[in-house]
């Protein structure tokens, strides 16, 4: 794949996490569904070191062409001491650093253990979009990693004032639906992916 086609949020957190990955592995029977809306379309990254990847996106979009993706994510970050709220402040730092001037917030929980962030992306190649991504994170059940999960919203680039409206209202419900999602089942789903005997049709991420 041409760089200047590489997914923004898959620039960040590749750049951030990510590099270990290898493949990409087509899921069957498994879908999330978040603000109302079913994912089914999945694929799942494996990185040698144990690291774990999952992507959903509608069944009737693609890949390469997604309107809302969804992404679950084991990472161990033993330099963090896999904590979330320090896998929050990271994100913040390079997505500022990344999209000088994007609107951004990050969010914790009383205890520092249920961090979000969640700012504005735009695309380097005149694409006419923008792109809200969220990114939550808290610790694995095991203690050896942080769990995230990423909602991303690609937004038209528009002046009207009633889309503007309609577009700035569905960032709010996707900020609410994804602080109140259960990081049990991110978790969970990690687990029964990579136990599915459908899976099936490794690729290559670098492709």
């Amino acid at each position: 794949m041409p760089p200047e086609k590489i997914n923004m949020f898959r620039i960040i957190v590749i750049f951030l996490y990510l590099t270990g990955f290898s493949h990409s592995i087509a899921a069957e029977n498994s879908s999330v569904t978040i603000n109302g809306e079913k994912f089914s379309k999945t694929f799942v990254g494996n990185s040698p070191n144990g690291d774990k990847l999952i992507e959903f996106v509608k069944e009737n979009e693609s890949f390469k062409n997604w309107t809302k993706l969804i992404a679950f994510r084991y990472q161990q970050l033993p330099k963090i001491k896999n904590e979330p709220k320090q896998a929050g402040i990271a994100m913040y730092k390079i997505s500022q650093a990344s999209y000088p001037g994007t609107k951004l917030g990050m969010m914790l929980n009383k205890t520092e253990t249920d961090a979000i962030v969640h700012f504005l992306a735009w695309p380097k190649n005149g694409e006419k979009y923008i792109e809200f991504n969220i990114f939550r994170y808290v610790k694995s059940r095991d203690n050896n990693a942080v769990v995230s999960l990423q909602v991303a919203f690609r937004m038209p680039l528009t002046k009207e004032a009633s889309k503007v409206k309609e577009l700035k209202a569905t960032q709010m419900s996707l900020l609410s639906d994804a602080s109140k999602y259960d990081m049990n089942t991110v978790q969970n789903t990690i687990d029964k992916l990579l136990h599915n005997k459908t899976i099936k049709n490794v690729r290559n991420l670098t492709q």
